[in-house]
């Protein structure tokens, strides 16, 4: 008899999207920019595109708050706090993240 369909292995970390753990982030690849899109009520709204998945992300969940409201709970990050430690992480400097924050 036929052997039922064997599902592939997942990929490896390696060749994850750098922006699959973020909410509402995608990677565009043809403007090298991570773009940051909401979905409410079955529409789509593009939020911007970013140089760093951790903006896109916080963009995503100012949006999200304003829209579903704070008890939303598919957001990024908990606060702003532990949005400027991710950047931190990504290696941006203290003004770059102040400048983001300002055009959210």
């Amino acid at each position: 008899p036929p052997q039922p369909f064997a599902p592939t292995a997942p990929s490896s970390p390696s060749r994850q999207p750098p922006h699959a753990k973020y909410t509402g982030v995608t990677y565009v690849r043809s403007a090298r920019k991570f773009q940051a899109l909401l979905y409410h009520k079955g529409k789509q709204q593009y939020l911007g595109r970013f140089d760093s998945a951790a903006a896109a992300a916080w963009r995503y969940d100012v949006e999200a708050r304003k829209v579903k409201g704070d008890g939303w709970r598919n957001l990024n990050f908990k606060d702003r706090e532990q949005f400027e430690e991710e950047m931190r992480l990504e290696g941006e400097r203290k003004d770059d993240i102040d400048d983001k924050l300002s055009n959210a």
